[in-house]
């Protein structure tokens, strides 16, 4: 038996979360965090959670594999590690789930993983719930705590993890133990604490521990805690007893209403909400009375906020005029924390959804979502963008080759990993004879050049330089070539070469190479693959093509191209590999549960979509027994059967977008007197 609401008066006194830049910075590109985005790693998915650790970020989220600048793949099973100042991730840092990473937290050296996954590093023993090591990525074998549902949120306070989403039940050394959308468990065993425990009666979307650990603030659906209704939505508890602070009630978080908190951060006195609603509201509350001191309103649900330095950055579905604020914002938007003052901060992010994360480091805002590009940059799915004191060169680029022709040298090399948050850049081609001084022998601005001032005979050395406004960036690996007199060789390589996925379809991009070896180019060649490196022969086109679309896909399978030019003497060098995979274009299959909370005569059902598909989902039709007992308009996803009859029954849900249905959900059996 629950022990009954305890109400408890206590003070909150909290400090700064997220990172401090310049004071009295404006957040309009002149200096704070610059509105482009910086060019970076990304990955092949959705990023649903980001966890700050000093200059490095903890990513979580949708995706199987992690991509360089240059489309260059690497394995990463819906977890990775970011290195902010580099742009790049650990590749060496392999934790993998089978499904879907939502929430993150970190306490020493465990990192803890929600979602919705059936297992982690392996076994099953850590489905929706885990713990890894952040320098390792291996299994912390010693916490043994494990969730039954899907976990939306996580925060640490002291030797204790907090963990909210969908779970009623939480299994430990002791036995299974029922809970109501929240639970303290011990940071290394992973045992339940069951003195805590609040009775919540719907979701838990967001948990945030106070500085010095004695409370923890609760975000969700929930209307009441313990039976009391003022504590709905956003509330204050104990870490010790569970008991709901009677000091604390939240405010307005979407203008003039009380709405589900998604997300939680703290700078100072301050509290920053992001929440649905009708639309999506990013707020200012008092942290220690839950007073609203500003609230902005959103036409789309605010999912993510962050602060860094004098702003709070709200990230979320919201776009198109007067979306945010009754201002024009793209899915993100900043505001003065302490005035509550909607900036000129406004890139455009593209995809239908946008944000769903957010975090700040001592030098960058880092967002992820399902976004491809920020205005006219290429960020996959993550980007970050950087105070504009910390904006550096560019890193030295890598994979340099040079090709030796007749009085000609051609070279290719891969984009650097970051741009260093300048969005114009530009190459320097530095030549050497013979071990002589370096000399400057061209200035592209793509990646690729042709040196036609050589001699047959003579071997030259080359290095590339990375350009932007804060200078060059260190030499590149140094490679030589020898032209020789020929009557003719193989073409250059093909030059900006793109793929990218579509409805059914891969679509190929490419340009004329530099030279042509001495003879007309007469076509080119598309290899593929469905791995890195075992690209084949996929089909030759004319000369006079510079586009293909593949159609011979499989909708889900990322594909490997790359493209060689073609002439009387043969093939060029294949360009640097890309991928790119079709879509279906409609949702993924719902993954369906019954609320067991309720009564045994009422069927209460939830669901949830990793991926919408190519449109947002507009509602949801919910069967029992193949005879349609419901539809639910987005983005609510659960129901309430208003009359089962007694019997055996199966119940399943589609979810459905402007482009199609996906398949049904798996089968949920209910057996009613």
């Amino acid at each position: 038996m629950r022990a009954p609401l305890r109400l408890l008066a206590v003070s909150v006194a909290a400090t700064l979360v997220g990172a401090a830049a310049t004071a009295g910075a404006v957040a309009d590109g002149s200096s704070g965090a610059v509105p482009n985005a910086s060019r970076t790693w990304g990955t092949n998915g959705r990023v649903s959670a980001l966890l700050s650790l000093g200059t490095t970020v903890v990513v979580g989220g949708d995706f199987t594999e992690v991509v360089d600048p240059s489309g260059h793949t690497f394995p990463a099973g819906h977890l990775a590690k970011y290195d902010t100042e580099t742009g790049a991730f650990d590749t060496t840092w392999r934790p993998a789930t089978d499904g879907s990473v939502l929430a993150l937290a970190a306490s020493g050296d465990t990192l803890f993983v929600g979602g919705t996954f059936l297992s982690l590093n392996g076994s099953t023993k850590a489905a929706s719930f885990g713990a890894v090591s952040l320098a390792t990525g291996a299994t912390k074998t010693a916490f043994t705590g494990r969730i039954n549902r899907e976990v939306d949120t996580i925060t640490v306070a002291g030797s204790s993890v907090f963990v909210g989403g969908l779970l009623t039940k939480v299994t430990d050394a002791a036995g299974a133990h029922t809970v109501t959308y929240a639970a303290k468990l011990d940071t290394t065993t992973g045992t339940m604490d069951t003195a805590w425990a609040p009775v919540l009666d719907k979701r838990v979307r967001s948990l945030l521990a106070t500085p010095d650990g004695t409370k923890v603030y609760v975000g969700g659906d929930f209307t009441t805690v313990g039976g009391y209704g003022p504590a709905g939505k956003l509330t204050l508890l104990s870490t010790a007893t569970a008991a709901v602070d009677p000091t604390f009630r939240g405010g307005t978080t979407n203008l003039t209403a009380r709405a589900p908190a998604y997300a939680l951060t703290l700078s100072g006195n301050a509290l920053l909400v992001a929440a649905t609603g009708s639309g999506g509201g990013c707020s200012r509350l008092d942290a220690t009375t839950g007073q609203t001191v500003w609230s902005k309103h959103a036409n789309g649900d605010v999912q993510s906020i962050a602060v860094f330095g004098p702003y709070t950055y709200c990230g979320g579905h919201f776009s198109g005029g007067a979306s945010f604020d009754g201002l024009d914002r793209q899915k993100l938007a900043a505001v003065t924390t302490d005035g509550g003052v909607t900036q000129a901060f406004a890139p455009n992010v593209n995809s239908a959804l946008g944000l769903w994360s957010m975090t700040s480091t001592p030098r960058a805002v880092v967002v992820g979502g399902d976004f491809t590009r920020v205005d006219s940059t290429i960020t996959p799915f993550l980007t970050q963008f950087r105070d504009l004191d910390f904006r550096t060169t560019a890193p030295a680029t890598t994979q340099v080759s040079a090709q030796a022709g007749d009085a000609t040298v051609a070279l290719t090399w891969d984009v650097p990993w970051t741009d260093g948050g300048y969005p114009t850049y530009s190459y320097v081609v530095y030549r050497s004879v013979g071990g002589g001084a370096w000399s400057v022998v061209g200035n592209p601005g793509q990646e690729s050049f042709v040196d036609t001032r050589v001699t047959n005979g003579t071997t030259y050395a080359y290095a590339v330089v990375t350009r932007n406004a804060a200078g060059d960036s260190p030499f590149s690996p140094t490679v030589t070539a020898t032209p020789q007199a020929a009557a003719t060789t193989a073409p250059g390589v093909p030059t900006a070469f793109q793929a990218a996925g579509g409805l059914h379809v891969a679509n190929l991009g490419w340009g004329a190479p530099t030279f042509d070896g001495g003879t007309p180019v007469t076509g080119y060649r598309i290899l593929r693959g469905t791995s890195s490196g075992t690209e084949t022969a996929l089909v030759d086109v004319d000369a006079t093509t510079r586009t293909y679309a593949d159609t011979a896909v499989v909708d889900g399978t990322q594909y490997y191209y790359t493209v060689q030019a073609l002439n009387a003497v043969g093939a060029s060098v294949s360009t640097p590999e890309k991928t790119a995979t079709p879509s279906s274009g409609v949702p993924s299959q719902p993954v369906l549960t019954r609320d067991t909370t309720t009564p045994p005569s009422v069927v209460t059902l939830t669901w949830t979509v990793a991926d919408p598909g190519g449109s947002p989902i507009t509602k949801y039709v919910v069967v029992r027994d193949g005879v349609r007992v419901g539809t639910v308009t987005a983005p609510t996803q659960t129901l309430t059967d208003p009359a089962p009859a007694s019997g055996t029954h199966v119940y399943q849900v589609k979810a459905l977008n402007s482009i199609g249905a996906s398949r049904f959900s798996n089968g949920v059996t209910v057996t009613l007197p």
